[in-house]
């Protein structure tokens, strides 16, 4: 399941979440959200592991203004 948030309410409950961006390195080097880390969609699945239990899981996909929450 997942919803969206703006950047602006992702940057109030920053705390709460791992940001991860899914986009190719490329993009991220460009731009991206600060303190995000990058896993490219492709390897996600390698890392899931390594991610926190205890926050949930914010996604930057494609678009700059909205990113994905998992819960």
């Amino acid at each position: 399941m997942y919803a969206s948030i703006s950047t602006r309410e992702l940057d109030e409950k920053r705390k709460s979440y791992d940001i991860i961006d899914v986009r190719d390195r490329e993009a991220f080097l460009e731009r991206h959200i600060d303190g995000a880390e990058n896993i490219p969609i492709e390897e996600l699945e390698e890392h899931l592991d390594h991610l926190s239990k205890e926050k949930k899981l914010c996604c930057h996909l494609l678009f700059w203004k909205t990113v994905y929450v998992g819960k």
